[in-house]
């Protein structure tokens, strides 16, 4: 891939056929943004280690760019005219500000950048405008919030007809509880969930 970080605000996009292209994938990656994975962040995820969890996050970034598979980021900007979501957000992630922009940790140079108003990643309709235009039929899925961000991305995913693997390691939540139900409803729903050791070992890098 030669894409670096570029934004797509949802232009469309004459799409493809889902089939056009058996068996490619696509990594979705939600919501690392300073105000949920740093440590002071308005919404930080307490349950995670960020460093760890963006390196984990990096390692299947490398991984996928170097299999010649495309890598999507989702990030939350929400508008400052929705004053009751962004006093519940504690005003995380507020678009324009620094709480939205995507940690500096996270390896970003070759991949492409959605930003979204909800949860839904899809609610940018060019996720899924892109996703139809490079033929993907299999996306795999990582990031925060698991019961807001990750769940609703992947509903939406499993009604678009993608097939959709969760990485269960490369999700985290706050709300245990949630994190699980979550992951229980997707699987009930159709989607697979696996840990990426499985993912890294499975499917070998090109460049390997």
């Amino acid at each position: 891939m030669t894409m670096s970080h570029n934004r797509v605000g949802g232009k469309s996009v004459a799409p493809t056929t889902r089939s056009a292209s058996p068996g490619t994938s696509a990594l979705l990656l939600l919501d690392l943004q300073h105000d949920f994975v740093r440590a002071h962040g308005r919404m930080a995820v307490k349950t995670i280690r960020g460093d760890r969890f963006l390196f984990l996050a990096n390692k299947l970034i490398w991984h996928f760019t170097d299999c010649g598979e495309p890598v999507l980021l989702a990030g939350s900007e929400f508008r400052r005219t929705d004053l009751v979501g962004n006093v519940s957000r504690r005003f995380a992630a507020m678009k324009g500000s620094m709480g939205a922009e995507i940690d500096a940790r996270l390896d970003r140079a070759d991949c492409l950048y959605f930003p979204k108003s909800k949860s839904d990643a899809f609610s940018n309709r060019g996720v899924d405008e892109y996703l139809w235009q490079r033929g993907v039929s299999h996306l795999y899925l990582g990031g925060v919030y698991t019961e807001y961000s990750v769940r609703s991305s992947g509903l939406s995913a499993i009604s678009r007809g993608f097939h959709v693997t969760v990485i269960r390691d490369a999700v985290s939540s706050n709300d245990l509880l949630a994190h699980y139900t979550a992951l229980e409803d997707l699987r009930t729903r159709g989607a697979v969930i696996i840990d990426s050791p499985e993912i890294l070992a499975s499917r070998p890098s090109v460049a390997a």
